[in-house]
């Protein structure tokens, strides 16, 4: 870890980290791709 990153110094940040998901989002991504993505989601939140 770096030593100059103090956790406390970005609060927003590592609360951000804990409650946003990133999903893969592109203009190629296949049908297939698409309804795995959801699939895993969806079993995820139950």
């Amino acid at each position: 870890m770096n030593n100059n990153y103090l956790h406390e110094n970005y609060p927003v940040t590592n609360r951000l980290v804990e409650e946003v998901i990133s999903l893969p989002m592109h203009t190629e991504l296949e049908l297939e791709q698409q309804e795995y993505i959801s699939e895993v989601i969806i079993n995820f939140l139950k």
